[in-house]
């Protein structure tokens, strides 16, 4: 489609296999980050990412090119001393349970009514300073590198494809009957 081809006339790179010889000195840039919203809408369109890399770019994965950069779902507004109402500090968490444990902490110190939350429907809502100090700054983002085991390739693609295509719905659902209770997911 239309944006698989925009991805690899940007990075340089067309789709290979894990055995087809690319020359990796034509990949125009050094760390591809996919930026996406922090809601599940969001979390969706990076797996959907993600398996398109990990499928029809694995040598750009393999060598360490490809980051899922992570944005924040909540900003906290709190106070810099403990006894003002001034919220003049803020504080970006990336999801409901970091939100929970951090919010634990500032009432503690702060009191419930002066501490504020926000929640970010998408990258959109951010103004550009925003944007920059919690997805783009390099000292303020969350970056994770993302590889795999060659080892087990073949299967994690298969498991993929059982996962993704629209054509696996009945192994799909199967296997959520049969397994889905001992699968863990860290999201």
């Amino acid at each position: 489609n239309k944006e698989v081809e925009d991805i690899v006339q940007i990075i340089g790179i067309q789709p290979h296999t894990l055995d087809d010889k690319i020359d990796l000195s034509k990949l125009r840039y050094g760390k591809i980050c996919t930026m996406c919203d922090a809601d599940v809408d969001g979390r969706h369109i990076e797996t959907l990412l993600i398996t398109l890399f990990v499928k029809h770019f694995p040598q750009v994965v393999k060598a360490g090119h490809f980051y899922i950069t992570r944005a924040p779902l909540f900003r906290i507004d709190h106070p810099s001393k403990k006894n003002s109402r001034v919220l003049d500090r803020k504080i970006y968490v990336q999801d409901e349970r970091e939100l929970d444990r951090t919010l634990k902490k500032m009432y503690k110190e702060y009191g419930e009514n002066n501490v504020k939350v926000s929640r970010f429907k998408g990258l959109g809502e951010m103004n550009a300073n925003q944007l920059w100090e919690t997805t783009m700054s390099p000292e303020g983002r969350v970056l994770i590198q993302m590889g795999f085991d060659e080892e087990t390739y073949e299967k994690d693609i298969e498991s993929m494809d059982m996962c993704m295509k629209k054509k696996e719905s009945d192994a799909r659902k199967e296997w959520m009957e049969r397994d889905g209770n001992t699968v863990e997911v860290d999201v």
